[in-house]
């Protein structure tokens, strides 16, 4: 979350002060957050110097990550991110794997070991579809609003899943579409804006995200009503899945914004023809 609610901020320093001095500022910033946070004396404290210091140097860094591999690649675009993206956190959804697993009877380590499976194929993921997805044959947008779709429907799955295998053989395919989407999106943002825009567009991209991982973390309070997380899960998959659908439909979308102009500036033509 930390890193979508910077975003705006470091594509503005950035563009002032370049990608290279504002990521190292970042990693100061977020180093001398982890040494104050081990001095906090209360959690009021804490949520200041770890979530907001630490929160803001994490993100002053993620950013400048994405960004200027995208400046520096041309050729195998799509692998360089997924390498450069390697080593950036899980997503908000994860915590709540293992208390999903112990509601169906799940012992507590085989359900901490999901999100071993989840970080496993998230990596792979991450690597493997970014090197695919340099093949001319392969269609980025699609590889990303598919994944994503996918995702949704894994996720909404999960409530009515029973049994370990069953559980952990789900948790590598979703963490298959996480690592996906995390290496395709900044490239296929330079697909659709250019690496002009790239900057100021990735930074909403990573508002977007931040607000949406805020949204997700009120799945406690939801537990806390429902005594499940069936209710955040529904919401969730289904979410994931209408976006991943209007990523699918862009190109479309495309095609019939280009056949308006084109009706529409050969009215205006034909209107001006003596």
């Amino acid at each position: 979350m930390e890193k979508g609610i910077t975003g705006p901020i470091a594509s503005s320093l950035s563009e002032k002060f370049g990608h290279r001095a504002v990521g190292i500022t970042g990693s100061i910033v977020a180093a001398t957050g982890f040494g104050v946070s081990s001095l906090a004396p209360n959690l009021s404290l804490l949520y200041l110097t770890y979530g907001v210091l630490t929160g803001l140097g994490f993100g002053m860094m993620f950013f400048q990550s994405i960004v200027s591999v995208q400046d520096h690649f041309e050729k195998r675009k799509s692998l360089a991110m997924g390498v450069a993206v390697c080593g950036s956190g899980l997503v908000v959804l994860h915590i709540y794997i293992p208390d999903i697993a112990r509601d169906v009877g799940i012992g507590v380590n085989k359900a901490a070991f999901l999100l071993s499976i989840v970080g496993v194929a998230n990596t792979v993921a991450r690597i493997v579809m970014g090197a695919f997805a340099d093949f001319r044959c392969a269609n980025r947008r699609y590889m990303l609003g598919a994944s994503i779709m996918v995702r949704g429907v894994i996720v909404s799955m999960l409530p009515s899943l029973t049994g370990y295998n069953v559980i952990a053989t789900v948790c590598g395919f979703y963490g298959l579409t996480v690592g996906t989407t995390i290496s395709l999106v900044p490239v296929v943002l330079r697909d659709l804006v250019g690496i002009e825009k790239l900057g100021p567009s990735f930074g909403l991209t990573m508002v977007a995200v931040g607000l949406g991982s805020l949204l997700l973390s009120t799945g406690g309070s939801l537990y806390d009503l429902t005594g499940s997380y069936d209710l955040t899960l529904y919401i969730t998959g289904s979410l994931l899945f209408i976006a991943g659908g209007t990523i699918m439909s862009l190109p479309w979308v495309r095609k019939m914004q280009n056949r308006c102009c084109y009706h529409g500036s050969a009215s205006i033509t034909a209107e001006t023809e003596p």
